[in-house]
């Protein structure tokens, strides 16, 4: 079965929701304060996504643009991903809710 890029952008994004939901979530920056991924540091939604979508050997599984651009067209509400998670998202919840929405609006689901 070949994976489609829909298919493995819904992955890296609820993956990214799983991240935050075991490592914490973060305000004002991608991770916590002179930490990344690699530390399991507390991320914001755009951090989380990052750590999901980076594998072992640094490398990236698909290029961050194709899933902030399918993020948008599945949450329209969600312009700026950063800007979303820091001023408008109200807790973690939110934003955790928000990222399996969108991976299920990907997939056609929703």
């Amino acid at each position: 079965m070949k994976i489609t890029d829909d298919e493995l952008i819904a992955d890296i994004i609820e993956d990214g929701a799983d991240y935050i939901e075991k490592n914490g979530w973060f305000r004002g920056d991608l991770y916590q304060k002179g930490r990344d991924h690699r530390d399991h540091s507390p991320a914001c939604m755009m951090g989380g996504i990052m750590a999901a979508n980076t594998m072992e050997d640094g490398h990236t599984r698909i290029g961050l643009y194709f899933i902030v651009q399918r993020f948008q067209e599945a949450i329209p509400q969600v312009q700026t991903l950063a800007a979303w998670n820091d001023y408008v998202a109200k807790d973690v919840q939110e934003v955790l809710d928000t990222m399996r929405l969108a991976a299920k609006r990907i997939r056609g689901a929703a």
